[in-house]
């Protein structure tokens, strides 16, 4: 993994008036966001590396600006599940700043493909979080989001079938201006976000292409018929 202090990008206009948006750090003041900043590194890492591991302990938090990464867990047999896929402009990691000292990652962070990021010192956060009413409750507010979507996550893994949660990944990745899905991680990573076998996977994406649905063409998926899919959802 490759670390450095990229300045020149890190002290960008208008990449840190992206960042002063976001609700983590609306509520600071200019010298707690000048503050933190001053402890945050540009990181590039390759396609296939871990950002971080089970056996680490806490010391940052990212913000991943360009490229994909898997947040996963390994089971006894070796398998992994994949918690979730982080896109970029998401943040990751944030919510461990309010664990305590020497608490480890509780995931595997992993580059799916060669990725861009910034990461932020959790001791620095955590000691403006204590000086500021209104960061501690947006943090806890992105909690609560991070809560909600596990909550959804469950319902879909046990109260829907496999066909279900494909066609739900689906239709979040795409919208009606593109209806077409780049496939830039591979469809084992994908089976396992969804929970379902790499040839169950398979099985369903011939079905629904048979059934003129969709279009699957190496690694594009074209939607073809999304009102239909969309009642596939309903019906369902």
């Amino acid at each position: 993994m490759a670390q450095n202090n990229t300045l020149s990008y890190l002290n960008n206009t208008l990449f840190r008036e992206h960042l002063r948006g976001h609700h983590l750090f609306a509520a600071l003041s200019n010298e707690e966001f000048s503050q933190l900043m001053q402890k945050c590194r540009y990181i590039t890492i390759d396609q296939g590396t871990q950002l971080f591991t089970q056996k680490d302990i806490v010391q940052c938090f990212y913000f991943l600006k360009q490229g994909k990464m898997k947040l996963y867990r390994t089971a006894r047999d070796g398998g992994e599940k994949v918690i979730e896929i982080i896109m970029p402009e998401q943040f990751f990691a944030e919510a461990l700043a309010l664990m305590p000292q020497k608490t480890c990652y509780p995931l595997i962070a992993e580059a799916i493909t060669d990725c861009h990021l910034v990461s932020f010192d959790t001791t620095t956060f955590l000691s403006i979080l204590m000086q500021s009413n209104a960061t501690c409750i947006a943090v806890m507010q992105d909690m609560v989001r991070r809560l909600h979507h596990l909550l959804n996550e469950i319902d879909n893994l046990t109260l829907h079938n496999a066909t279900y949660r494909l066609i739900n990944f689906l239709l979040q990745q795409v919208n009606q201006h593109n209806q077409n899905l780049q496939l830039s991680i591979s469809k084992q990573v994908i089976a396992s976000r969804l929970s379902i076998k790499p040839e169950t996977l398979s099985r369903i994406l011939s079905q629904l292409s048979k059934a003129g649905l969709i279009i699957v063409e190496r690694k594009t998926i074209q939607l073809k018929d999304i009102p239909a899919l969309q009642n596939y959802l309903l019906e369902h």
